[in-house]
């Protein structure tokens, strides 16, 4: 079966529902892909299912503090909020400059007179785990 067709049937049981159900819906497959993006946040790991480029170290000392694990706070599900309706679903940051700095790549002033460039660091998107986690989500809802 294609994609095209896994769709046409998904969007033939979606339409049986009522907005309420869909809204109901939508807010559950926020929730379990807000949890699976934070998981992927917090190992470091892309979208797409690479692995970020590091942190440069700013330290020469192992106990430097901008060492370690990025996005810590990020990587937590209470820092995405899921915006749910009856035809939609989105999940975004609750903070917008560092998430949207990182995930396209942009410069950034650091100091006075200096800019950093960050590597791009895809935090939010869909591969074949999330779509098949969609999926998956929706065919339960109908089989409850």
């Amino acid at each position: 079966m294609s994609m095209s067709a896994d769709t046409r049937d998904l969007d033939a049981l979606l339409k049986g529902l009522t907005p309420g159900s869909r809204k109901k819906l939508a807010k559950q497959l926020g929730m379990a892909l807000r949890v699976d993006t934070a998981k992927s946040i917090r190992q470091n790991i892309d979208s797409d299912g690479k692995k970020m480029t590091p942190r440069k170290r700013t330290s020469k000392r192992k106990g430097s503090k901008k060492y370690g694990k990025m996005f810590k706070k990020l990587s937590k599900t209470r820092s995405m909020r899921i915006n749910a309706t009856s035809n939609e679903v989105s999940i975004e940051f609750n903070a917008k400059k560092i998430p949207k700095t990182h995930h396209f790549g942009l410069r950034k002033k650091v100091g006075k007179n200096a800019f950093a460039k960050y590597p791009e660091r895809t935090l939010l998107g869909f591969n074949d785990k999330r779509i098949s986690l969609v999926k998956k989500r929706v065919l339960d809802h109908f089989t409850v």
